[in-house]
């Protein structure tokens, strides 16, 4: 039983370290909406370069093989059976208006979209190119915007969170966004009915994606506080949602907040709720939230310390809070932190990492 226990626990501490991976890149990324100059199309959410989908090649039937104990013979004689054959999946076809992507301009691009992108284009078709092409990466942002204007107010929110859910590659580097900050500037009023149609409801929504979550910072740049009080009350978990989305919620939340002493009392609002569910990389965006200087009233990060370790003793953030700790930072105190309570986190740390059987680097012990 101990050796099982031992198995489960490794099992965990691997899982733990996909989880941290993901959660270190966008903890504080995730709230911040990038104007359509600095949206980045032409990469993957990892920093690569967008590889395209290769369908799988068609391939003859198998024939069936000499198996120790089978009775078969091999193919070719009387008593063969033949191995019935698969059917190869079928080969992308990109859409007509794909094409549209190879103009020499942009000018020309968005003249030809405009003729050939059907009155209401499907999201999930150009969700699926937007996953599977990678040679016009650089004009993805025209091509989403383009169809976005054929969309009307009311249903731009669920267009734009089936898109997001067909294909999430954009989903860190403000595609969406940048697409939207394009239509307001095109048309204001289309941008205002759009915004009327937003609830935290809707935004919270299960089958809504995190799409949402995130271009409500276009909202928050312009100072919109009531949905500012939305992402704060759905950041601690008074909407429901999912757990992504909750942990959208508080990486955009904090992107409210005033540095200081107003955002170290919003984590503490966000981590005190019982509606914040454990599990998954939400304690690892608290530890990257903490130990970041705009968590630290009057430069101090004594408070952020104290609430990082009292983090270590919750069931629901302990042990991605501590895998982020022992994997993510170096035994030394990170800068400005104070060596005695940083001791205390990282022994902590190491102590749930141990019990949970995380397999850590030298360097990081």
């Amino acid at each position: 039983m101990q050796a099982a226990r031992t198995r489960r626990g490794a099992t965990r501490g691997l899982l733990l370290v996909g989880v941290i991976v993901l959660a270190a890149g966008t903890a504080w990324l995730a709230g911040t909406a990038r104007n359509p100059e600095h949206a980045r199309p032409d990469a993957a959410p990892d920093g690569r370069a967008p590889e395209a989908e290769t369908a799988s090649p068609h391939r003859e039937p198998a024939l069936a093989a000499d198996v120790p104990g089978d009775r078969r013979t091999r193919a070719g004689s009387p008593a063969s059976a033949p191995t019935p054959s698969v059917a190869a999946p079928p080969k992308y076809r990109e859409p007509a208006w794909a094409a549209c992507l190879d103009a020499v301009d942009a000018d020309a691009v968005r003249a030809c979209l405009a003729s050939h992108l059907d009155a209401h284009p499907d999201p999930a078709e150009i969700a699926r190119f937007l996953c599977s092409d990678a040679r016009h990466a650089e004009l993805h942002l025209t091509l989403v915007s383009e169809a976005l204007t054929r969309i009307a107010a009311p249903e731009a929110m669920t267009w734009i969170g089936q898109l997001e859910v067909g294909c999430r590659r954009y989903l860190e580097w403000g595609l969406l966004e940048a697409a939207l900050t394009i239509r307001e500037q095109r048309d204001p009023e289309w941008f205002l009915a759009f915004r009327q149609t937003l609830t935290p409801e809707r935004l919270f929504a299960t089958e809504a994606g995190e799409a949402g979550i995130l271009i409500t910072t276009l909202f928050l740049k312009k100072g919109d506080l009531e949905v500012r009080s939305w992402m704060e009350s759905g950041a601690r978990g008074e909407w429901g949602g999912t757990a992504e989305q909750i942990d959208r919620a508080i990486a955009v939340s904090l992107r409210a907040q005033t540095p200081g002493d107003e955002t170290l009392a919003h984590l503490r609002s966000v981590i005190g709720s019982s509606g914040v569910p454990g599990g998954g990389s939400t304690g690892s965006t608290f530890v990257h939230a903490l130990l970041d200087a705009r968590a630290w009233p009057e430069g101090h990060s004594a408070g952020a310390l104290e609430t990082l370790t009292s983090l270590l003793y919750d069931d629901r953030f302990q042990e991605s809070a501590a895998a982020t700790v022992c994997l993510t930072f170096p035994v030394e105190p990170p800068s400005g932190c104070d060596p005695a309570a940083w001791a205390q986190i990282r022994a902590r740390s190491l102590e749930i990492a141990n019990k949970i059987g995380l397999v850590m680097p030298d360097a990081k012990r």
